[in-house]
């Protein structure tokens, strides 16, 4: 390990693009720990909102859920495009269809397209979240038209500046960028989620030990699933 360490930094191509991959994460996962001014952080941490489905988008995002932080939505709108688009390129939308055969040309038209469908996604997504934690967990300060207005624009503006790092990573430093994005979220909250899990499930005496044991199984095993499933979509629709 460590001699691929020296290896990587005695080669300064390769040097310049491990840094700058390592600042762009670093950015990511600042922003992700800034909630959105105006929400009250402490109703959703003291709750159950993170369960569920929104759990999985609270562990792909890093925790940025659960904290309603300028990166919530992070790349999970991207990713929703990018596998509609792909679906509609298999003969249901001509258009798509003829763009994918088009090669680089095509795929530019395809990328402008999902960035615009991501666009709207992220509006829909931010509009439905802040809605639904509001009404359940009043986490908004102001509850008026204009606070709501303003922090899904923030949403909004959090996911696309995600995709934009993303993009840099992928373009001048190593990997695909959206994939190390999610993995850099991953990593973060994985651990914490996992012993979570092992308390409530064979800990806490709710199931006998054998099944509380499979069960947490069960439970990484589609964790992992699902993760593995999103980053290689991601890495198929980038080829």
């Amino acid at each position: 390990m460590l001699t691929f360490l020296k290896n990587v930094f005695k080669k300064g191509e390769l040097r310049r693009k491990v840094i700058f991959t390592l600042g762009i994460l670093f950015v990511y996962r600042l922003g992700a720990g800034i909630t959105i001014p105006g929400v009250n952080v402490g109703s959703l941490s003291s709750s159950d909102a993170t369960n569920g489905i929104f759990g999985i988008m609270n562990l792909l995002g890093g925790g940025t859920l659960e904290r309603f932080s300028l990166f919530a939505l992070g790349v999970s709108p991207y990713i929703t495009s990018s596998i509609i688009i792909e679906l509609l390129s298999m003969d249901v939308i001509p258009a798509l269809t003829r763009w994918r055969k088009e090669g680089n040309t095509g795929k530019k038209k395809k990328d402008r397209v999902t960035r615009v469908l991501t666009l709207l996604l992220a509006a829909l997504q931010g509009g439905v979240l802040t809605y639904a934690f509001d009404t359940s967990y009043n986490i908004l300060v102001d509850t008026s038209i204009w606070s709501y207005i303003y922090v899904v624009l923030i949403m909004m503006a959090g996911s696309m500046l995600a995709i934009w790092l993303g993009d840099q990573i992928t373009q001048k430093g190593i990997g695909n960028g959206v994939s190390l994005l999610i993995m850099a979220g991953i990593v973060n909250t994985l651990p914490q989620t996992f012993i979570t899990a092992f308390n409530e499930l064979v800990l806490a005496e709710t199931f006998t030990t054998w099944t509380g044991i499979i069960l947490f199984i069960l439970f990484v095993i589609v964790y992992l699933g699902i993760i593995v499933g999103v980053i290689y979509m991601q890495q198929a629709e980038r080829r």
